[in-house]
């Protein structure tokens, strides 16, 4: 039951997510808030005026995240692959609190710190735990899930993830 519990976290994460950065904070901060002209990381930076809404709703999404990166450990258990998975899932999970909360980016108009170039390199690292979970997770499930990942993973290469 908890295993279970743990893995239900990986789509909780998602509607946390999908909430807070795609609903809550264009509603809240119009006048902020850009689909097309605009990176999530600012929406996390230093001085932006989401950053406090967000912080509260990325903890709660990065917990998810790593409770999910748990409950996939315990189900793999007999599987290297699935374990695999999981630590990718715990890389993405801890590099995007790094890059989140640790070293957020500053406002475009402020330049590049140091704040911000770790920042970069924490979201290098969460696009590269990305990939590492389709490329592994892919062969978690049968054939056709092989399939999926692997589109998916292509897809995200062809888009620049």
């Amino acid at each position: 039951m908890a295993t279970r519990a743990l893995l239900v976290c990986g789509a909780l994460s998602s509607v946390v997510y999908f909430v807070s950065i795609d609903v809550l904070a264009p509603l809240l901060f119009p006048d902020y808030h850009e689909y097309e002209g605009q990176m999530v990381s600012e929406l996390f930076a230093s001085g932006a005026p989401t950053r406090p809404m967000l912080v509260w709703a990325g903890v709660l999404y990065n917990a998810l995240v790593l409770a999910f990166a748990l409950g996939t450990w315990e189900v793999g258990r007999n599987s290297r692959v699935t374990r695999l998975t999981a630590v990718a899932i715990g890389v993405y999970g801890l590099a995007s609190t790094v890059g989140g909360f640790l070293a957020p980016m500053d406002l475009r108009s402020a330049g590049l710190s140091a704040a911000t170039w770790v920042h970069i390199g924490a979201t290098a690292v969460q696009g590269i735990a990305q990939l590492a979970v389709l490329a592994t997770g892919a062969f978690v499930h049968g054939l056709r899930f092989r399939v999926y990942s692997f589109a998916t993973l292509g897809l995200a290469l062809a888009s620049g993830l």
